[in-house]
């Protein structure tokens, strides 16, 4: 069963003058690897209520004022209104869902985020932000195998000696989210030998996920030339599986 608990982040409760019931979310999503989001959730008779009380604004103002400007405001609407999001005049990002699909409620408000996320990065060239990739497949992970244990970092024996650090592990996987691009994918290879060789007594296996959101044809190529020997999956396929499992 796909419930909010499910997902894995830390529920604070937020001290209120009404007493009312409200719910802080902690989750390892960053604009641009710098500003949490900040995302609260409340209950409303048989409705669920998420929302981040304006708090993001002015994370977007202090990375650049021309991201508010009037035409910029409508684009910002449609980033986030993909998930069903609504961006208020008054610069509150908040969704509202049945209590019942609580769990599902906060994934599209987050996949709003992240996509928002990828809006400021593009309008700003910057480098794609590695950190909301990995937390984005850590997510999506969660989603699809709700029962699973997932670690962050884990290190584990390479050959000879040496320790490897993976993005996360699900039981027995241990995951790098790696670009499409040969250097990567060389990389993720050496990574996958040097734990296999070290650890034939292990279950474990390595397993790359392809960023494949701005380039499916290479990602797909990359995909191919790690398969010959390990495993990996695109990204856009785990957001599949992931979807897939939601509505069971």
């Amino acid at each position: 069963m796909f419930t909010l608990e499910s997902l894995g982040f830390a529920l604070h409760p937020v001290k209120t003058r009404d007493r009312s019931r409200i719910l802080k979310i902690s989750t390892g999503f960053k604009l641009i690897d710098e500003f949490p989001f900040d995302i609260f959730l409340e209950e409303i008779e048989d409705q669920i209520h998420v929302w981040d009380e304006g708090l993001t604004y002015p994370n977007l103002f202090a990375l650049n004022p021309d991201l508010l400007n009037a035409t910029r405001l409508q684009e910002i609407a449609n980033v986030v209104g993909l998930y069903g999001v609504t961006f208020l005049d008054c610069g509150v990002f908040e969704i509202y869902g049945p209590k019942n699909k609580a769990a599902n409620v906060v994934c599209d408000y987050l996949a709003a985020m992240v996509n928002l996320d990828r809006w400021v990065v593009e309008y700003l060239a910057l480098a794609t932000s590695k950190n909301n990739l990995v937390e984005s497949a850590k997510f999506m992970f969660k989603r699809w195998r709700p029962s699973s244990v997932i670690e962050s970092k884990p290190k584990i024996a390479g050959l000879g000696g040496t320790e490897l650090e993976f993005d996360f592990s699900v039981d027995d996987d241990f995951v790098d989210v790696i670009s499409p691009t040969p250097n990567s994918s060389a990389h993720f290879i050496r990574k996958a030998t040097s734990f296999r060789l070290a650890n034939t007594d292990t279950t474990g296996r390595a397993l790359a996920v392809v960023d494949d959101s701005k380039s499916s044809e290479q990602a797909n190529l990359e995909i191919a030339l790690i398969s010959r020997n390990f495993n990996a999956i695109a990204l856009s396929r785990l957001s599949q599986n992931a979807s897939a499992s939601r509505e069971h």
